[in-house]
């Protein structure tokens, strides 16, 4: 059982670790089961519930963006020239095409995945995208290229079909046990060309969806087992604190940051949970 103390706890390790390169339910499933012997069970069932603290955070931080799509009437023809669409529009089509490529790839890989659970071919994906995106950036600083805002033309800052299809590809990846969801989605993103900003804002829209459909799933599958509401609404409160806090901190990070500096950070992060098990084996 958890109790209110613990569920806050966890709960702030899931609002921290939902937006950074590391693999979140992995990490409520380990700090529970370490600090606070939870089964295995117990600890994906709580680490999936306080998923709804970061959605609740991503809806409030991102509400104009999704009232926006309220009024968008969608037309099958923005497909033709989505970078060259209405940016309303063109963030519409990224969130609706990404969702259905994630859910093409994730739910096989979930049937497959679900029955057992290992870190290592999560962690080790996860490390070879980070060590790109480390290469990246040092070839970057040494070869000394400023390109650290959108006015570089060699960043993207607008959409196009193909990075979506890309993008929601790779997130349906995240349903594999080890891999961060904004980890790929980041990664992708930043090795497509987008700018540090745009690729931590676009990462963090298209998980809305992804989140209602994974706590969706699981829960009418698995049910939630012996979790009480109190406890539920602490580890919920908490998530949704802590996660507030860090999206806005890597947003402000991304603005600030060089690019080929934020590339390594990015990708020095994606590789640590493999780190971490080569130093505890």
């Amino acid at each position: 059982m958890i109790d209110v103390l613990q569920a806050i706890i966890l709960g702030i390790v899931q609002g921290i670790a939902a937006w950074i390169p590391v693999s979140s339910k992995t990490q409520v499933i380990l700090v529970g089961k370490f600090f606070f012997n939870l089964d295995f069970e117990t600890a994906l069932s709580f680490a999936l519930l306080v998923h709804i603290g970061d959605l609740l955070a991503s809806l409030y931080l991102f509400r104009k963006e999704i009232l926006g799509f309220i009024h968008i009437q969608p037309r099958i023809s923005d497909l033709r020239d989505m970078k060259n669409a209405d940016p309303e529009r063109s963030l519409f089509w990224f969130v609706a095409i990404s969702v259905i490529f994630s859910g093409l790839v994730g739910l096989p890989l979930y049937l497959l995945t679900k029955e057992g659970f290992s870190d290592l071919p999560g962690t080790l994906f996860l490390a070879v995208v980070g060590g790109t995106l480390v290469l990246l950036g040092i070839i970057m600083w040494i070869s000394s290229c400023k390109v650290s805002g959108p006015d570089n033309p060699g960043l993207k800052n607008r959409i196009t079909l193909l990075d979506t299809i890309i993008t929601g590809s790779a997130q349906g990846l995240a349903v594999m046990p080890g891999i961060s969801r904004s980890g790929i989605t980041e990664s992708t993103l930043l090795l497509r060309g987008y700018t540090p900003s745009e690729a931590i804002r676009l990462s963090f829209i298209m998980s809305i969806p992804m989140v209602i459909l994974a706590i969706g799933t699981f829960f009418l599958l698995e049910g939630i087992g012996s979790l009480t509401i109190p406890v539920a609404l602490a580890g919920i409160a908490a998530s949704f604190i802590a996660s507030f806090a860090m999206m806005n901190f890597m947003l402000a990070l991304a603005q600030k940051a060089k690019f080929y500096y934020f590339n390594i950070a990015i990708g020095l992060l994606a590789m640590t949970p493999l780190l971490l098990q080569m130093i505890i084996s």
